[in-house]
């Protein structure tokens, strides 16, 4: 089913496999924005590409013009659908056939600070000049960002829309400010990651469809399963066959390397049990890995850890990821001393959320 949040939609390929017209009625009141993003490759185009939106049986576009709407600026285009409109309706015409990934967003205008937001496709690469507050970047496949801002700044990075950014009940998975660094890269598994600047600053922004297993331990970042979207629900999981080894598993190992040992302090959102834990490996050691798990419904789904090391690494396999979901935050520390340190485990509480799962 679809995701609903505080002002936006999101939907999912199964949203509309199978459905020949599937309506959509959330725009009345103020009208909405509808971005949309899939793969551009010729599978796409086959399977995605002949869906069209209709209001009143007129059609309004297709989901292949859709998809390469691109705004003189770079950001990308949207179909507005006018306050009034009491459905607009995604036809499918392939009735029971296939679909393709694919990430339907739907913005209420009533959304705070929506003139505030820069969207772009993560897809197109290449350098993205933008002096937005909230930038969202959009994929079906994983994808790596690149950023480099100009003057002060402090960043909030969310797995989740726009309109998320300021509800502390959905996760960040980076927060930086000009005082850790003037730039950063990072490697993200969602369809939508929103940026929420403090102010107006000049960033420049590079993207590609890489998404490399093994990283450098300079740097603070995170790891996560597919369709991670972070909030407290954790039952909210975009759904997406591009994510996947399998039909359904996951199975990766995450490597995070260095030369200088660092204290590495580690934060866990988890939906996860014991037929699929977390695997965390101190590479400096030769001793068993620290199996994690926990889950909202016993109230284990937060989860703090220390470690002294100079690489890691994570490893996750999951039959059904769709049902289950990790998010692991790594702050790296300066260098310390030799071998000593205990590392150190406490739990903190779990909120609760205010996104839903609709079907």
């Amino acid at each position: 089913g679809y995701l609903e949040f505080e002002h936006s939609y999101l939907y999912d390929m199964y949203d509309f496999k199978g459905t020949p017209y599937y309506p959509i009625e959330v725009c009345k009141d103020a009208g909405c924005r509808v971005y949309l993003t899939y793969i551009l490759d010729d599978m796409g185009d086959q399977y995605n590409g002949p869906f069209t939106i209709e209001i009143e049986g007129i059609t309004k576009t297709s989901f292949y013009d859709l998809n390469r709407l691109t705004l003189p600026n770079r950001e990308k285009g949207f179909l507005d659908i006018p306050k009034g409109t009491a459905e607009f309706v995604v036809h499918n015409p392939h009735n029971n056939g296939g679909t393709r990934p694919l990430a339907l967003w739907v913005v209420l205008n009533s959304a705070p600070s929506l003139d505030t937001i820069a969207v772009f496709e993560a897809a197109n690469g290449g350098a993205i000049a933008t002096t937005a507050r909230n930038v969202v970047l959009m994929s079906v496949s994983p994808f790596t960002a690149t950023a480099t801002m100009t003057g002060k700044y402090a960043v909030t990075i969310k797995p989740s829309p726009f309109d998320m950014l300021g509800n502390a009940e959905c996760e960040y998975v980076l927060k930086m400010d000009d005082a850790i660094s003037p730039s950063f890269s990072q490697s993200f598994s969602s369809p939508i990651i929103s940026f929420g600047f403090d102010s107006a600053i000049s960033m420049q922004l590079n993207t590609d469809l890489s998404f490399p297993v093994d990283r450098a331990i300079n740097a603070s970042g995170y790891l996560s399963g597919p369709g991670y979207i972070g909030c407290a629900d954790k039952a909210l999981v975009f759904r997406n066959e591009n994510y996947v080894t399998g039909t359904a598993s996951f199975n990766e190992t995450f490597n995070v390397k260095g030369q200088t040992r660092r204290h590495i302090s580690f934060y866990g959102d988890l939906n996860t049990d014991d037929t699929a834990p977390i695997m965390l490996y101190d590479m400096d050691t030769d001793g068993e890995p620290l199996r994690i798990l926990g889950n909202q419904n016993d109230n284990t789904s937060t989860w703090e850890y220390e470690m002294d090391t100079s690489s890691f690494s994570i490893h996750w396999d999951s039959l059904f990821w769709c049902n289950e979901t990790f998010m692991i935050r790594y702050d790296v520390g300066g260098p310390v001393g030799p071998p000593g340190t205990k590392a150190t485990k406490s739990p903190i509480e779990v909120t609760t959320t205010s996104a839903s799962l609709r079907s």
